[in-house]
C-alpha cells in the first residue's frame, strides 16, 4: 500500500494572513520581489510575495550578512513542509556553515548519549510488544 505524499499547507492563504498594499487608491494583495532591511540598512531577507503572502524561495540573513536560513513558502504563506519528510528549510550558524551537515561527526559524548537513548527505546518497545501477547 503506497502512502500519499501530502503537503501540510493549504492551497491558498487566509485573508487575515495576507498583506495588502494600495495601488491607485485600491487595496490589493502584495505581489512581487521584496528585500527586507534592518534599521542600519543591512539586508535581512529577500524573496517574493504572491497573492499577499510570502511564496516560493526566501532567504534570511544574520546582521553580518551571512545566511541564517532559507527555504520555501507554500501558496498559503506558511513555511512549506511535506508530511513524513519534515521541514524543507536549511539553517546556518552565524559563521555561514550549515547546521546539520556535521551530525555524522557528533562528539563522542553525544554519540554515547544517543546510543544509550536508542538502547532504552528498544527495551521499552520490547516491553510493549510482550504486553500485547
Amino acid at each position: 500500500m503506497q502512502k500519499n505524499k501530502k503537503f501540510l499547507n493549504n492551497p491558498s492563504p487566509k485573508k487575515e494572513d495576507m498583506i495588502f498594499v494600495s495601488v491607485n487608491g485600491k487595496e490589493v494583495p502584495k505581489e512581487g520581489y521584496e528585500e527586507i532591511k534592518d534599521e542600519d540598512g543591512n539586508l535581512r531577507g529577500k524573496g517574493n510575495y504572491k497573492n499577499g503572502v510570502r511564496s516560493g524561495f526566501w532567504q534570511f540573513f544574520y546582521p553580518n550578512g551571512k545566511i541564517d536560513n532559507c527555504g520555501y513558502y507554500g501558496n498559503d504563506g506558511l513555511r512549506l513542509s511535506i508530511n513524513e519528510y519534515g521541514d524543507t528549510w536549511d539553517y546556518y550558524y552565524e559563521d555561514g556553515s550549515k547546521i546539520g551537515e556535521d551530525l555524522e561527526e557528533l562528539p563522542e559524548k553525544f554519540q554515547f548519549l544517543q546510543d544509550l537513548l536508542d538502547e532504552h527505546n528498544s527495551g521499552v518497545a520490547e516491553d510493549i510488544f510482550k504486553q500485547d501477547k
